[in-house]
């Protein structure tokens, strides 16, 4: 009875439920790019995902958008980045460091965010950087 009302529950509001994480996950991503510490690029990235999974018109909003359309377009199509946002990635990682730095955040913090943030920075490193520079038309 209850994995049968469960079921239910999920067939009528799961896209609904994604609809809400998209835009949730994207305010928070969109929040992440001003404060330091609230990560940007994991939160847009499960927005993306929330909205592809409700078949959204986000979604396809997100994809033919003039300025960031192009990254998210070629991820799908070659599994890699384009060199400019690498280099806004490691540029935003080595700025919110500094800020942290300046703002006296304390030693043990600022060892393990730059731990991290040097995890982060050889991850996109390693990724392919994408085989075409100019954007393509949506």
């Amino acid at each position: 009875m209850m994995k049968s009302t469960i079921r239910y529950i999920w067939s009528h509001h799961r896209r609904g439920f994604y609809r809400l994480l998209a835009f949730g996950s994207f305010a928070l991503g969109i929040t992440g790019a001003f404060l330091p510490l609230l990560p940007t690029t994991p939160f847009l990235l499960l927005g993306f995902w929330g909205a592809t999974q409700a078949d959204s018109r986000f979604a396809q909003w997100l994809v033919a958008h003039p300025r960031h359309g192009a990254a998210i377009r070629c991820w799908q199509r070659e599994h890699s980045l384009p060199i400019a946002a690498k280099r806004l990635a490691w540029a935003m990682l080595t700025v919110n460091w500094v800020v942290l730095w300046y703002l006296a955040t304390p030693w043990p913090l600022l060892t393990l965010l730059a731990a991290l943030f040097f995890s982060v920075s050889v991850y996109l490193y390693r990724l392919p950087t994408s085989s075409s520079s100019k954007p393509e038309s949506a």
